[in-house]
């Protein structure tokens, strides 16, 4: 059983909180997180998974106060290093109807780090000496990191009271944060990425920037971060430093399929310090100019 209680202050933001309950058993994973903002609830997320030997069946439900919800059923097997997994997903905004999605996910994955207990061959699994009180113990951790990511991204503000800045355009706020971040990204070598948003007054603002790997990104669903009361309308990141394994001054094939697949605009910062833009309904990419690097 795992309880956690998370207190979160930001610059700018009102304070959250963040409450959380679990069970972990041997064949089922339960949990349940609130969050806060300012004594006030502003969503929350539940949680329930059995798993088989190789084979695991879960269902996720997140709710923010908007009524904006996203709800996955999952199936998930492992065999010889790969997992194959299959969703049924629905995302709904009560603000943007029209962006009401269902939808069916297929994923193929590859293990290259150590085992889990989900992972774990069947001889493994079933020796009660393999560190048993090592895996109870990372499974709390998990929890307590999911709490403080559900804080921060369920209740960054509504759309009249968060510390964002705000910008007359989608153009405009995506050239700003990628002109803010892309610098980094080519002096590190890393990429940076999250979305742009619609606030309720009619702006737009971006939320703070992931950092990834030198060649890709992983972004959570744009309702785990976005604030609550707006719309996310777009897509941004960059692609690091100049490298000749990858043509970094344009959009990948992946990048153009996770527009598609979130139906979001995107927006590229380049190594070149060039500024394109992806429109997911006609499919158009053009160059909007060009930005710091």
């Amino acid at each position: 059983m795992d309880l956690s209680y998370t207190h979160i202050k930001s610059a700018g933001l009102e304070d959250r909180t963040v409450y959380g309950l679990g069970f972990t058993g041997d064949a089922l994973e339960v949990s349940f997180m609130q969050v806060n903002r300012n004594q006030e609830n502003v969503g929350s997320a539940f949680s329930i998974a059995s798993h088989y030997k190789k084979h695991r069946i879960g269902f996720d439900y997140l709710e923010q106060a908007n009524e904006a919800s996203f709800t996955r059923f999952a199936y998930q097997t492992h065999r010889q290093g790969k997992r194959y997994q299959v969703s049924l997903q629905a995302v709904e905004n009560p603000l943007y109807e029209s962006k009401t999605e269902n939808r069916i996910v297929f994923s193929l994955g590859f293990d290259v780090g150590s085992k889990n207990r989900f992972y774990a061959t069947e001889e493994e699994s079933q020796d009660p000496d393999k560190q048993p009180e090592k895996q109870a113990r990372k499974s709390s951790y998990l929890f307590g990191a999911i709490g403080v990511g559900l804080g921060v991204g369920m209740s960054s503000g509504s759309g009249g009271a968060d510390g964002a800045a705000r910008q007359a355009s989608q153009h405009e706020a995506a050239r700003s944060i990628l002109n803010e971040i892309n610098p980094t990204s080519v002096a590190i070598n890393r990429e940076h990425g999250g979305y742009i948003y619609r606030n309720a007054d009619g702006s737009y603002a971006s939320t703070t920037p992931i950092q990834g790997s030198v060649d890709s990104i992983t972004l959570p669903h744009p309702v785990y971060i976005t604030p609550a009361g707006t719309t996310t309308t777009a897509s941004y990141h960059t692609h690091a430093g100049p490298d000749p394994r990858y043509d970094s001054e344009n959009f990948s094939a992946q990048d153009l399929f996770s527009d598609i697949q979130f139906s979001l605009d995107g927006y590229l910062g380049t190594p070149g310090g060039q500024f394109k833009y992806h429109n997911y309904v006609t499919g158009s990419i053009t160059t909007l100019g060009t930005i710091s690097n």
